[in-house]
């Protein structure tokens, strides 16, 4: 919507090259985390290593996608093109992995009923915004 103008402000784009082509940035209002949920029947991680032997959801297209190509070039990604799809995947236990930005997966596992299934460590964030 901001590169067909159809949009004035959006408040919650992280910064990257490609999206600093065709908008101006302003100052951070609020940091926000980046995290890999997992299932709760999985081991803890000790590390986001840990997650290269499962493959990782995300929403095609958003930061998290370049994030984790380029950091982890061997974890196995799939992306989705809605968090509905990826939501319905974790229900169907066809995922059991997913990155994306803390507050919108909290929200999206609320809406879902999966809550409770999905844990994070919050002390190991896979980046923050600035």
């Amino acid at each position: 919507m901001m590169r067909e103008g159809k949009a004035d402000a959006h408040a919650g784009l992280f910064f990257n090259e490609n999206r600093a082509r065709f908008l101006d940035y302003g100052v951070v209002l609020h940091q926000t985390d980046t995290h890999i949920f997992y299932d709760k029947r999985l081991p803890p991680p000790s590390s986001n290593l840990d997650f290269l032997p499962y493959r990782v959801g995300m929403i095609r297209g958003d930061s998290v996608e370049g994030y984790l190509l380029k950091t982890f070039p061997h974890m196995s990604v799939e992306g989705f093109n809605t968090y509905k799809q990826m939501m319905a995947a974790l229900k169907q236990n066809r995922l059991s992995v997913f990155a994306a930005d803390t507050p919108t997966a909290l929200f999206h596992l609320q809406q879902s009923d999966l809550k409770t299934v999905f844990k994070y460590k919050s002390g190991m964030p896979l980046y923050r915004s600035n």
